[in-house]
């Protein structure tokens, strides 16, 4: 089975606004937009900054979840850099499954997501 693509919103970028001396939550959305359901794994670059409340989930075909991504108090100018992985596979059934499923074998996407 060929892996279909994600749609995220928004595309590219997650802004937090000053005072980054606060606490800031904020939302971004994922779509499968494959005919497959598939399993998603979100890693991120800095987990002592950035928080996620999903980390492993799977989406049925046109399905969407809501992530709540929070950052902890930071410098901006040095953690001008922070990355989330979103990575994603075929799955055979919707159901649980953990983040050793994305350690086997199988075809796999990335995308970036920059904050």
């Amino acid at each position: 089975m060929p892996l279909g693509p994600i749609l995220t919103q928004p595309m590219k970028f997650i802004k937090f606004n000053a005072p980054f001396e606060d606490e800031k939550i904020n939302y971004f959305k994922i779509t499968n937009a494959s005919t497959n359901c598939i399993g998603l794994k979100i890693d991120l670059s800095c987990t002592d900054r950035i928080q996620t409340d999903v980390k492993v989930c799977c989406l049925d075909v046109n399905g969407s979840i809501k992530i709540r991504i929070a950052t902890k108090c930071f410098d901006l100018d040095k953690n001008a850099q922070d990355c989330i992985a979103i990575t994603w596979m075929n799955v055979q059934n919707e159901g649980d499954i953990d983040e050793e499923f994305f350690e086997g074998d199988g075809l796999r996407n990335k995308k970036n997501y920059f904050c």
